[in-house]
Formats: structure tokens, sequence, C-alpha cells
């Protein structure tokens, strides 16, 4: 999460290297994997794909609701990006988000400007630049590796709660 002034990495770790997080290559592979399944990322395709004439806004003779033509232009999307990421359309519709959504080549120029100039410093209390972030708690989901951490160690904690992990269970001969 990141505002004008703060940016927010939510960890179950302590972070330790802040200038890694932060390298041009790993943003952009990050940033590509949270635009594809981003309803901005479809939005954007489906103006592609009716420019390229893929989906039509009108029927001959008939109007197509608002619904359908996401319906369709998002099945489009699903399997362009799971059988064919590279496909031309998706090739377009990427460096849209890249250039409209989200303008990636400006942030990696500042990047390159601030390189190994970098300070991360663990406050005591919360910094004031960092307050909106907080708000946007929990509208993140936890995915991939901390999510199976954060289950284990919730599974760990109700089992000791419940008293299920001093029960041993013998080999049946």
């Amino acid at each position: 999460m990141a505002t004008d002034y703060a940016v927010m990495l939510p960890s179950l770790e302590r972070l330790r290297d802040a200038a890694a997080l932060l390298a041009p290559a790993g943003l952009r592979v990050g940033l590509e994997t949270w635009l594809a399944g981003n309803a901005v990322m479809k939005r954007s395709f489906r103006g592609c794909a009716v420019i390229a004439g893929l989906i039509e806004r009108n029927m001959p003779g008939q109007r197509k609701s608002g619904r359908q033509a996401t319906f369709s232009s998002d099945i489009l999307y699903d399997t362009l990006l799971k059988y064919d990421p590279d496909h031309v359309l998706m090739q377009i519709t990427r460096e849209e988000a890249r250039k409209g959504l989200v303008d990636f080549d400006r942030i990696e120029e500042m990047l390159a400007r601030c390189a190994g100039r970098l300070d991360h410093k663990e406050l005591e209390g919360l910094a004031p630049v960092a307050a909106p972030l907080f708000l946007e708690m929990g509208r993140v989901p936890v995915q991939g590796a901390a999510e199976e951490q954060l289950l284990a160690a919730e599974t760990a904690r109700l089992m000791e709660a419940s008293g299920l992990n001093k029960i041993v269970i013998a080999p049946v001969r």
C-alpha cells in the first residue's frame, strides 16, 4: 500500500533489507502480478478488445447490456492470461496499465535517482505521513506463503488452547 509520502509493506517477519524490496525488476514482476487479477486491468483490456474488434458494444439490431459486455471481455481476458499471457492484446493492456494506471516508468526513474540512498528506519511510533495507510489495513488480502504461515500459527494456537496438542496417538499394530 502506498500514498504520495509513504509505503507500507505488511509482513509477518521483520524487514531486514528495504532496498531489495524496491528493486525495479522485482517491483515490475509484483506490479504485473497484482495488475493481472485486478478489475482495473480487466477494464483496460475491455477497451483494447473493443478497439481491436474482439468484442462489440452493439450487436446488429440489439444492444448488449453492460453486464454482457463485461462478461465477454472478462472471459477473453482470463483465457488469454491463462493460456497466452504474451498475446499482443495482453501486451498492450499491460503497457496501458503501466503508463495510464500506475506510470511505472516514472517509478523506475525515481528509484534509479534514489539508488543507494534509501534509508530504512524502524520507528517507535506511527509516522504522521503513514497514518492514511493504516486505514487501508485489511483491504489487501494475505496470499501465498504468508497465508500458509498465518494458518499454521492459528492452527497451533487453537490446538494448544483446546489441549489437543497433548494427545498422543499410539500406532496400531
